[in-house]
Order: structure tokens, then C-alpha cells, then sequence
């Protein structure tokens, strides 16, 4: 009887740790709990320039929350799924193009670039801060 109890506590815990993603339909936002931020995914459908995409996260306002901001490279590619593509997400963000999504993060060689995402296939790759790309912005859980 304690052996069961015991797998039934293990298949609980490892399922908490293979779904670590909530979704507020209403608002859109995307909750990564094992990561302690949140995301957008109400889709700004628009394609824009990196520091236009900085600017339109900076004035966000979804929920009642005003902190959003663009996310690193690193931030934006723990939303890649390795084993999936087109697109290379998790099913709980219902708004993915299948291209490119900016980051904050700039080219270290050459400042007038800026890495993204392709949500197509999960590849990093950066590209000159006028090109136009998506955006999906993020914000913490704990400010």
C-alpha cells in the first residue's frame, strides 16, 4: 500500500515538472512556473524593428501589468521545443508565426545586430536591428 501512495506522490511530482506552463485565456499571458516568468501571447501581429519591439513591450499593458519588456536570447529559446517544429513551441501559446522573434540581446561582434528566435525550427540566429520580426514579450513573476 506505501509503495503505491508513493507512485502515485512520483507520478504527481513528474507531471508537475513535464507541464510547467498555465495559460490565462483571458488574458493571453502565459505563465513559465519552473522559470518564474511570464509571456505574451496575445499576439502583436505586427512585424517591427528591434527597438520598435523594445519600445512596444516597454508600453504594454496586459492584465493590469505594465512591466513587459523583450526578452533575452536566452529568455525567448527556453521557449523552443527540440522535439517539435512549425511550430518549434509549446501547444500552450496558441499566437506563433512561424518566423523570426526578437531579442533584447545584441550581436557581441556587431552592434547593429540583434539576435531572435525562428519558431519555425527553434534555430537562433541574428539579424541587423532594422530588419522587421516578432515579438512576444515577458515579464517576471516576482518583480
Amino acid at each position: 500500500m506505501k509503495k503505491i501512495i508513493l507512485i502515485v506522490g512520483i507520478t504527481g511530482l513528474l507531471s508537475g515538472v513535464l507541464r510547467p506552463w498555465t495559460r490565462d485565456n483571458a488574458t493571453g499571458i502565459v505563465s513559465s512556473n519552473d522559470r518564474g516568468l511570464e509571456w505574451q501571447d496575445n499576439n502583436l501581429s505586427i512585424r517591427m524593428t528591434w527597438k520598435e519591439a523594445i519600445d512596444a513591450c516597454e508600453s504594454l499593458d496586459i492584465g493590469g501589468y505594465t512591466d513587459w519588456r523583450l526578452p533575452n536570447l536566452n529568455e525567448l529559446t527556453t521557449l523552443v521545443e527540440d522535439d517539435k517544429i512549425n511550430p518549434a513551441i509549446n501547444d500552450v501559446f496558441q499566437n506563433t508565426h512561424l518566423d523570426r522573434y526578437w531579442s533584447s540581446t545584441t550581436y557581441i561582434n556587431t552592434t547593429d545586430r540583434a539576435w531572435s528566435v525562428y519558431f519555425d525550427s527553434g534555430v537562433q540566429s541574428y539579424g541587423t536591428k532594422n530588419n522587421s520580426y516578432y515579438v512576444r514579450c515577458v515579464r517576471d513573476l516576482i518583480p
